[in-house]
């Protein structure tokens, strides 16, 4: 059994009584020697830390059976945006959809849409520039509650991220990635950091560049 973390290269590991470090090069790390197949009805809750701080707790029959699990969710859409707001029916929309930052802006969101969220999805979230990691983080995208199990959801970057504003010359393209924990991709896009400062008038809304699989 295999974790995706590509943002990472060394994690600890702590299963009931067991506890390991584990390194791994390309993002996965193997938790087969540190955790043992238990009762479905247990907890069986592996709790995953980096640097001695906790960032991730996750049942391992759910991280088996994510593939299965999520088989008939699908992915409506995943777009950038200046930032969301939320309906009559509490559900979220995009506000000022562009693939444009400048780093005056605040923050930067990736607004995602499913159908058929019937559990909470634990994913990944990384951005790269020139092929190099300059964000990543785990998020969990709550299950949904309407009669189709539609669900909108959000992931903000503040811009203030010293790491990805660095690459800022001129302008900087970046690629952003949605995973799940196993490592099957979910979703990628392309978003440009400029360094002047733009206004929403400005922006460059031809510039979207999205692709994704159709079920997770």
């Amino acid at each position: 059994m295999k974790l995706y973390l590509p943002f990472l290269r060394e994690i600890e590991v702590k299963f009931k009584e067991n506890s390991c470090r584990i390194e791994s090069t390309d993002g996965f790390f193997d938790l087969g020697h540190v955790i043992e197949k238990g009762d479905e009805k247990d907890e069986n809750i592996v709790s995953i830390f980096f640097r001695k701080q906790k960032i991730l707790e996750i049942n391992i029959n759910l991280l088996a059976k994510m593939n299965e699990d999520f088989k008939d969710t699908n992915l409506v859409r995943c777009l950038t945006c200046m930032g969301v707001g939320k309906n009559v029916q509490e559900v979220l929309f995009p506000v000022h959809p562009t693939s444009d930052f400048s780093i005056n802006d605040q923050e930067l969101c990736i607004f995602m849409e499913f159908s058929c969220i019937k559990r909470d999805i634990p994913v990944v979230i990384i951005i790269e520039h020139n092929s190099e990691f300059v964000y990543g983080n785990i998020d969990v995208i709550p299950a949904g509650k309407s009669e189709n199990y539609h669900r909108t959801f959000v992931h903000v970057i503040l811009l203030d991220h010293k790491q990805l504003l660095e690459h800022v010359q001129g302008t900087s393209e970046y690629k952003f990635f949605l995973y799940l924990l196993n490592g099957r991709k979910l979703a990628e896009g392309v978003f440009r950091i400029r360094r002047e400062k733009l206004s929403y008038g400005k922006k460059y809304p031809d510039l979207y560049s999205y692709h994704f699989d159709e079920k997770i």
